[in-house]
């Protein structure tokens, strides 16, 4: 027997020492995992979370995908901006950038705080990748900013475009003047269709607060316009002022030259009032293995048929600047430059995501149209 308990022992020794060998070669190999540190802009609360909800996502999703095919952890710093507070856009930055020290930023969202966060993230040298943002002038905004969504100019143009080869000659223009997109879509459809012979005969102007549009859309009544190029921010916007275009008997094409009324909650809220509207999104992407499998992959987790709009450039955005990380010396002046460089390789979920000099990625622009209580291809 006492031989037998021998045996045992050492058998029992062997075993915890082979337990402490492969526990101490596991978390060697954990530690050897490179680390990039990912700050995010998000919007959690507030009227614009629902319409942002994407970015999140496509965040949660790109690190579980980057983890499971790269030698690379990634710890991602989430913080709200509050449906696009500037103030808190300032803050967050400050703290990516002195405290948490991240390799680079997904966000914006509103291309305010986009172009808010441009010179602290040129100052400090930070790159930021924003999956929202579409202003025209962040072309400029400098050497740091870059963005997987097409720009406003692009998309403007060609809805004012549609209006005019659908035979309107009278346009009505009504927009946010809280948010620079919205102007800035507004000023350039409203040229182009100038520009090919059609008349503005309405101008009109409301904010992100305003919750009664009846004077607006009494004035652009008068003028008898025979569409509309509507320019707001918030499917909430959109679900006030196509009823009350019903209840002033104002029916008219609506043209909106972005992707907002492409929300789940407008068909719930407004479902009657937005049949027929029409609205622009970039250039569907190939539909790729990985594009397939995220989609389901998506369902899966959210219980949601469709991805939501930002979903994908988030997710791409996350992959650009993780690899362009793992490509770099890790200054913030080398992932910058490397950001260039893998993007030409890089197979975006989202389309092309190929960054120009300034940052800019370039897609075909389509049209979708809301009918039935579906979003279809227009």
């Amino acid at each position: 027997m006492k031989k037998q308990n021998k045996i045992y022992w050492i058998v029992g020794v062997v075993v915890v020492i082979l337990i402490i060998i492969l526990s101490f070669i596991t978390n060697r190999k954990e530690s050897s995992s490179e680390v990039v540190k990912i700050g995010v802009l998000g919007d959690l609360t507030g009227d614009l979370s629902s319409l942002f909800r994407g970015v999140p996502r496509g965040v949660d999703m790109a690190k579980l995908d980057i983890e499971k095919e790269k030698d690379v952890k990634l710890q991602i710093f989430l913080e709200d901006q509050e449906s696009c507070n500037p103030q808190n856009t300032i803050s967050l930055m400050n703290k990516f950038i002195n405290i948490d020290k991240v390799d680079f930023v997904v966000g914006g969202s509103c291309s305010g705080t986009t172009l808010v966060a441009a010179p602290l993230a040129n100052e400090g040298k930070l790159p930021i990748i924003s999956p929202v943002s579409s202003v025209p002038n962040i072309t400029e905004a400098g050497g740091y900013v870059f963005r997987t969504y097409i720009s406003d100019s692009e998309r403007t143009e060609k809805s004012a475009e549609l209006a005019y080869s659908l035979g309107f000659r009278r346009m009505a223009v009504l927009k946010d003047i809280s948010a620079e997109t919205e102007v800035s879509s507004s000023s350039g459809g409203r040229k182009r269709f100038e520009e090919l012979g059609g008349v503005v005969v309405s101008d009109e102007s409301l904010t992100i607060n305003d919750k009664d549009f009846k004077t607006q859309l009494s004035k652009i009544k008068l003028s008898k316009p025979d569409v509309l190029f509507l320019c707001v921010i918030s499917p909430g916007q959109i679900s006030i002022i196509t009823k009350q275009m019903k209840e002033l008997g104002l029916d008219i094409q609506i043209i909106m030259p972005n992707e907002i009324a492409q929300n789940n909650e407008l068909l719930v809220e407004a479902k009657e009032y937005v049949d027929g509207l029409i609205y622009t999104l970039p250039g569907d992407a190939p539909l790729s293995d990985k594009l397939i499998q995220l989609k389901d992959y998506y369902k899966l987790i959210y219980n949601e048929e469709a991805i939501p709009i930002y979903t994908l450039e988030a997710y791409d955005a996350v992959w650009l600047g993780t690899l362009a990380v793992l490509k770099s010396d890790r200054t913030k002046e080398s992932i910058k430059d490397s950001l260039y460089q893998v993007s030409q390789d890089y197979k975006g979920v989202s389309g092309d995501v190929e960054f120009d000099e300034n940052g800019d990625v370039h897609k075909s622009v389509v049209f979708y149209q809301i009918k039935d209580g579906k979003f279809i291809r227009y």
